[in-house]
């Protein structure tokens, strides 16, 4: 007779420990590896270590622990755990022997549980108080960051054990379990990832998005981003740390999962408790799974495969943007009908699934999934039309041939008002690969950075306004968008920058050109013999001259297509201006359209500008200043490369 009442039976936890233990010692020993040893060992170069870079010990043991694993153990370990304590559910005469003995599921379940966890989480903890002896007899007190981790990485096994067991309660099958684990833990990224693939390849301004981006729904990669011991480094301007700070994240999220562990721990003993033993090798044991399987496998395989079959095709020709679309929906539905039928086929473990019910499912699915694909080409979600609003961007950058970043309120406005611009012509750009032949485009990023910490980014290949396949509503559309970056003053604050109408100019480079007798040319930089103070005056001097090119429009314009790509016309001298204010720190247009992790506050900065024979005020500068000694010292990129 069974006992109902204990949920624990010792001689249960006995024989589970006995086969477990070894991956608890393993476990351990590559924590020590990780931890203790690898600390040891640094610590012995914390001489050298402070010396050259200006850590002190502390520092170095707080940037360890930044980079500790703790998701990845808990996910590697609990599944490993999991499948060897529950063992006997995947092999048909274990399960009927192990639930014949006077012992409920509900005393399986938890006892098996309960030795799961400790051999998962022992090692964490012991390794964890060896660290503190360790941290505390080299003088370090900062034990917060060592059980932070420990409760980061406790977290991490608890959710992602309640996972593995609610995978190994859905299939009867060892490696489809683990791939359960696998999917579920993803599942929501996976998803994701298609959609985002899907908008790459067929929708409007989507063509270079992230196809990845972390999501609470996929919890092993969302504890991994968001939360752990974070240390932060900020530099002066001599490479000396100037600020050190260190921050616990994600604390309500593991909260949250501790709560969610439970829930899908409560779940996954529900599903023990009604699984058959007969059951045991089918590949999905819980009925209601089989069509969600099915069908998910079915849309957003066929999804992913239509679209790419499409592209693939289109590569070899030139196609409008809906003969593209067309081709994707047909090779998806296709694709879908065909994986419908083998993912049943593969869940039933027969060929007879061909029938009027499967058939009724298989059209049913088929009109949802073309539904959904006329909802991405009409843009019935907002996404190709999405342009944040104002008063959520914190910034907004522009980058084509130059990098702008916009922090002011009004230039905000104005980037997000030709940004719609843009969007309401949206059919004459997207058909650009269509229209455009052999004709070079330029791609024109526009990427909001908004005050909830996100940002949208969208993409646009521009091709020339002059072009012979250019039409009225294109130039319509990039027009008014050439001439705002265009502007003297735009290209003044943005590319010269925020101190460019007050800063000292502390270097000039010019490099002067010979052609030799040979045919050959020679480069060597321009040299000054003069005083320290006569050679600033002497940069001042072309540095305004430079600053009346921009403002006639001979320099450092953005142009879209084949004209952007064509530098023959340019000059091969190079030419670089270093602008300083040592009391104005320099605002980095292009670190904050790229979001450097790691801030270093900059008071001048170095600009290589492509110089051309329209910026006569530079070259006759240059020449009076002594830089350029005649004009036969500058060439030009097409004579230069021929």
């Amino acid at each position: 007779m069974q006992s109902k009442t204990s949920f624990f039976n010792k001689a249960l936890f006995k024989k589970n420990l006995s086969r477990t233990w070894i991956v608890g010692v393993v476990y351990f020993i590559i924590l020590l590896i990780i931890l203790p040893i690898y600390y040891v060992l640094n610590t012995g170069n914390a001489d050298n270590y402070i010396v050259q870079y200006g850590y002190n010990k502390e520092m170095a043991f707080l940037s360890q622990m930044d980079a500790l694993p703790a998701a990845e153990f808990g996910f590697a370990v609990s599944i490993v755990v999991i499948v060897i304590t529950f063992w006997y559910l995947f092999n048909r005469r274990d399960s009927y022997m192990i639930h014949s003995f006077p012992v409920s599921r509900k005393t399986l379940f938890c006892t098996g549980l309960l030795s799961s966890l400790i051999i998962s989480i022992t090692p964490v903890v012991l390794t964890a108080i060896i660290m503190t002896l360790l941290a505390a007899s080299s003088g370090i007190y900062t034990f917060a960051a060592i059980w932070y981790w420990v409760f980061h990485t406790v977290v991490s096994t608890l959710i992602c054990t309640s996972i593995a067991l609610f995978a190994v309660m859905c299939s009867g099958q060892l490696i489809t379990a683990i791939c359960f684990y696998a999917i579920f833990n993803f599942l929501y990224s996976m998803m994701e990832t298609s959609f985002r693939l899907v908008a790459s390849r067929l929708m409007f301004g989507m063509a270079y998005i992230s196809l990845f981006e972390c999501s609470p729904l996929s919890p092993a990669l969302y504890l991994r981003e968001k939360c752990g011991v974070d240390t932060s480094i900020e530099y002066d301007n001599y490479g000396n740390i100037s600020k050190f700070t260190t921050s616990y994240t994600g604390v309500k999220y593991l909260v949250i999962y501790l709560i969610v562990a439970a829930v899908i721990a409560i779940l996954a003993f529900l599903l023990y408790k009604t699984k058959k033993n007969e059951r045991v090798h089918d590949f999905i044991t819980v009925s209601i799974f089989k069509p969600v399987f099915c069908v998910g496998v079915s849309f957003f395989v066929s999804m992913v495969l239509g679209t790419m079959a499409s592209s693939t095709i289109a590569s070899f020709g030139k196609y409008s943007y809906d003969t593209k679309y067309i081709m994707a929906i047909l090779f998806a539905l296709v694709i879908g009908v065909i994986l419908f039928y083998a993912t049943n086929m593969m869940i039933e473990k027969t060929l007879r699934v061909f029938d009027m019910k499967r058939g009724f499912h298989c059209a049913y699915y088929s009109i949802a999934a073309l539904v959904i694909f006329l909802c991405l080409r009409f843009d019935a979600f907002g996404v190709e039309s999405k342009v944040p609003d104002v008063k959520d961007i914190e910034w907004v950058g522009v980058q084509s041939e130059y990098t702008m970043t916009f922090t002011d309120p009004k230039e905000i406005a104005k980037i997000a008002e030709l940004h719609k611009i843009l969007i309401d012509d949206k059919k004459e750009i997207r058909n650009l690969e269509y229209f455009r032949q052999n004709e070079q485009a330029t791609l024109l990023t526009i990427k909001y950075k908004l005050k909830n910490g996100k940002t949208v980014s969208r993409y646009y290949n521009m091709m020339d306004i002059e072009s012979p396949f250019s039409t009225a509503d294109y130039t319509a559309a990039a027009q008014p968008f050439l001439d705002y970056l265009n502007s003297p003053e735009i290209i003044k604050e943005h590319i010269l920058g925020n101190i460019w109408n007050d800063c000292d100019v502390t270097n000039v480079y010019f490099e002067k050109i010979i052609q030799t007798e040979n045919g050959n040319y020679v480069t060597y930089p321009a040299e000054l013999d003069v005083t320290e103070s006569e050679r600033l005056a002497k940069n001042k001097r072309v540095y305004k001259a430079l600053l009346k090119d921009i403002d006639n429009g001979r320099v450092l314009n953005t142009e879209f297509g084949q004209v952007a790509w064509d530098d023959s016309s340019a000059l091969a001298n190079q030419f670089e201006v270093t602008l300083e204010n040592k009391n104005v720190e320099y605002f980095s247009d292009e670190q904050t359209f790229d979001e450097w992790e790691y801030y270093v506050p900059l008071y001048n900065r170095t600009i290589t500008i492509s110089l051309n024979p329209k910026c006569e005020n530079t070259i006759k500068a240059l020449t009076d200043e002594g830089y350029l000694d005649d004009v036969s010292e500058i060439v030009t990129r097409a004579y230069y490369y021929q």
